[in-house]
């Protein structure tokens, strides 16, 4: 019987065999891969997992702003005007005296004049008063108000400069020679390569905040 067995078998087609073989394994390697019935590996790259974009907050846009100087409230009126004071431009002309770069107003009489910026809106190119050159020698200027004022190069020669407010301006190269600037607040002023010979200086405040006396009798 073994021997018919062995004869039957040996004398298959190897084709045969194989199939018997692997029929004879199919189990075994069904149960190494967990049950399955074996896929062939896909040649398809696998699908990218979809991703989920983040959530968009409707934040608002922040609105365009203008300058102070542009904005205007609900009346059309600009903002930097509304609510405040009105005020007089600086005046351009004192009796005979034209006030301006390089006028002439030898002698004039211009004691309590007002030419500080508060007189104009703080907003106007006017905000000092340019006297840059002008011919103020023997002018009295007596308790004037010259904040922010530009002498530069102005000539003020035995001017009468007593107890004038001069603050912040400009007397760059002017020249004082024989002025009296008796009181006057001179804090910030800027005096460089001023002409200060015979200058008298009595109580008044320098550039530097400090008091001279040094022309008091």
């Amino acid at each position: 019987m073994l021997l018919r067995v062995s004869q039957a078998i040996c004398g298959a087609p190897v084709r045969a065999l194989m199939l018997l073989a692997l029929a004879a394994l199919a189990p075994l390697l069904a149960a190494a891969c967990g049950g399955g019935a074996i896929e062939e590996p896909s040649s398809q790259p696998a699908a990218a997992a979809p991703t989920t974009a983040p959530e968009q907050k409707n934040t608002p846009s922040a609105a365009p702003t203008s300058s102070l100087r542009e904005a205007v409230n609900a009346e059309g009126t600009p903002l930097h005007k509304a609510g405040t004071v009105n005020v007089s431009p600086l005046p351009n002309q004192i009796g005979d005296c034209i006030l301006g770069p390089g006028a002439d107003c030898e002698g004039a009489d211009l004691s309590g004049v007002d030419l500080s910026p508060a007189r104009a809106n703080a907003w106007s190119r006017a905000a000092y008063a340019d006297l840059t050159g002008v011919h103020f020698r023997g002018v009295n200027f007596t308790d004037a108000n010259l904040v922010n004022a530009d002498f530069t190069e102005a000539d003020l020669r035995d001017a009468k400069l007593v107890n004038i407010k001069l603050r912040d301006g400009t007397m760059y190269k002017a020249d004082l020679r024989g002025a009296d600037l008796t009181g006057a607040n001179l804090t910030f002023v800027d005096m460089e390569d001023a002409l200060l010979d015979g200058t008298i200086f009595c109580n008044t405040v320098m550039p530097d905040g400090t008091v001279n006396n040094s022309g008091c009798p």
